[in-house]
């Protein structure tokens, strides 16, 4: 009919916090990633975390009225001035009665901080939980994640990782916290993510520490749901690879931190499938920085770079996350293009290694090593991928 239907508009938001990724993106990265959203119906939809700085009477209002539950609330610190001055916004109103006010509606939140050390650790973070403890059970949960610090902080303020000790006293705190609110609310109610026992070096927890997995699409328990379907999907590629008349070679690409926990896997699928040979790349994030080492941020180019010098296998197999529905990277390459330019098919992985390998076999095996580009099924081809301003996107880290 010739009928074009545009999208929703979103809201921009007001902040300028001190730790704000989109401020460390270098030039080029795809243009939805510029745009700053702050919309409750995103947090709603999709779990992106709100500061509900822009939030008025009748947007709170009408959470309430429709049912908008969970929302999805970025905290930081509940003490005021501090809170103003890390999301860089003099007039940021105090989220505590922003908060009572959705509990008292019976909305359903789970809250967020961005752990920074020297800025809201310490003693402001026992007084943010503490506070945010007060709004139980409205308040269902809290995630501490760690800042992200890239290499493109020109003119922002200094901030800086933690330190492997840091994550460890941080594992200490938690185990006490979480003994305590066992006691009071039959919960543990606070976690802090996957990456801080990764950075630690400590185990990741069994799946009944998580409860339910009350903020897994943030990182608390993705490395454990990760783990679990390997080993509920190990004996079904110890049956299908008993032998080595199809051997499979594989370039498995991840970042830097993953690669920590992958590489026992993949000493183990060799183990039961010796035909499987896969080589790991744990590509070092140079568009972003060296200190970007989850695989969620990782470019195109970094990723080709890598394999190109690397690779050894038939076929490259990627992490689920480093592409969007329309098949770009974070760069802005295409999948089609980066297929070209390693020269061998790429696969794009699940969150189930498992299931990933077995992709990969069926698509050297049933389509043959150099037939054709990969398969974008899940978007659309180069010439007809989108980047619409007005569509924010939420980058999946871990």
């Amino acid at each position: 009919l010739g009928i074009h239907l545009k999208g929703p508009g979103f809201k921009r938001c007001n902040n300028h916090c001190v730790f704000c990724f989109i401020d460390q993106n270098p030039g080029g990265v795809r243009r939805p990633l510029r745009f700053k959203d702050e919309d409750f119906c995103l947090s709603f939809l999709y779990g992106n975390y709100v500061t509900l700085t822009n939030t008025p009477r009748e947007d709170l209002d009408r959470i309430i009225e429709q049912r908008l539950a969970p929302i999805y609330v970025s905290v930081h610190a509940t003490e005021p001035e501090l809170r103003r001055e890390l999301l860089g916004n003099p007039k940021a109103p105090d989220i505590l009665p922003i908060m009572q006010y959705l509990a008292d509606g019976e909305i359903i939140q789970h809250a967020q901080v961005v752990l920074m050390p020297g800025k809201n650790d310490g003693e402001h973070l026992d007084r943010t939980v503490d506070d945010l403890t007060e709004l139980y059970p409205w308040v269902g949960s809290i995630c501490i994640v760690p800042v992200g610090v890239t290499k493109h902080r020109a003119k922002l303020p200094e901030l800086r990782v933690h330190t492997a000790e840091e994550a460890r006293a941080l594992l200490r705190w938690q185990e006490q916290r979480q003994e305590r609110f066992l006691g009071e609310l039959s919960e543990r109610f606070v976690y802090i993510s996957d990456e801080f026992y990764l950075v630690a070096g400590e185990p990741i927890p069994e799946m009944e520490f998580y409860e339910g997995f009350p903020q897994v699409g943030n990182g608390v328990g993705m490395i454990r749901q990760f783990m679990d379907a390997f080993e509920d999907g190990l004996p079904r590629l110890t049956k299908r690879f008993t032998d080595d008349v199809n051997p499979l070679r594989i370039d498995l690409v991840t970042a830097t931190l993953p690669a920590r926990f992958l590489l026992d896997m993949i000493h183990r699928v060799h183990e039961v499938a010796p035909g499987i040979a896969i080589t790991p790349h744990a590509v070092t994030n140079e568009w972003y920085g060296e200190g970007i080492t989850v695989s969620g941020l990782l470019s195109g180019r970094d990723i080709v770079a890598a394999v190109r010098e690397r690779g050894r296998g038939e076929v490259v197999l990627l992490p689920p996350n480093c592409l969007n529905d329309d098949m770009l990277f974070l760069d802005d390459l295409h999948a089609e293009d980066a297929q070209e330019q390693i020269g061998k098919p790429v696969v794009f992985g699940t969150y189930d290694l498992i299931e990933s390998i077995e992709l990969a076999y069926d698509r050297v095996h049933s389509a043959g090593a150099n037939s054709g580009l990969l398969d974008i099924s899940r978007g659309p081809a180069r010439d007809e991928a989108e980047s619409d301003d007005d569509a924010p996107e939420t980058m999946r880290a871990v």
